[in-house]
């Protein structure tokens, strides 16, 4: 029988880091693959007593790690405007694991494949950011704001700043980035 160590660096080895993101965003997104992030399921889990245990996207249901990252309504609509900028087919329907593991199985094309999954790993650093702007908010006011902001084309933009700060390709603009991600890296 592993122990809880051994089985936790197995499930560690599945994760697949990405070269063309900041560091920031794999560790997030390892973190989250592992369910270390402190949601709010998580806390409780460790016996930390939370004000309020929903959601603050939704404000409805248990902020665990899925729910948060990928089944949440609201990240769910994300999640839809990022394959649909991606015109990914109607039966793409990849889980979280999915994603962090790398396999999507969105283009047969390695580097079309490396672009998708780190734009895949800046919307879930972005989400969990976007999470704690929210949590940490001044006032309710402020909360409510953050909580209807639209995130795509921040995500389209730090996509575009930080995959093609460190990307082997020789040219790109955000007209081009904003049309035809994936024809980038086929190019």
């Amino acid at each position: 029988m592993l122990s809880k160590r051994s089985s936790l660096l197995l499930m560690a080895r599945s994760f697949s880091w990405n070269s063309w993101v900041p560091r920031k965003v794999n560790i997030c997104a390892w973190r989250v693959f592992l369910n270390h992030l402190p949601t709010r399921a998580n806390l409780m889990h460790r016996g930390i007593q939370v004000q309020n245990p929903c959601c603050a996207f939704c404000e409805v249901h248990l902020e665990s790690t899925n729910h948060c990252f990928f089944s949440c309504p609201k990240i769910e609509i994300l999640w839809l405007k990022i394959w649909d900028w991606w015109k990914a087919s109607g039966s793409f329907n990849p889980s979280l694991e999915d994603i962090l593991k790398k396999i999507v199985g969105f283009s047969e094309d390695k580097k079309v494949s490396k672009i998708f999954h780190a734009v895949s790993m800046i919307v879930i650093w972005h989400v969990w950011t976007w999470r704690n702007k929210i949590i940490h908010a001044a006032s309710i006011e402020e909360a409510n704001s953050a909580r209807h902001e639209d995130n795509f084309s921040t995500v389209q933009r730090l996509s575009l700043l930080w995959i093609f700060s460190r990307a082997p390709f020789r040219s790109h603009s955000w007209d081009s980035w904003v049309r035809q991600p994936y024809d980038l890296g086929v190019s």
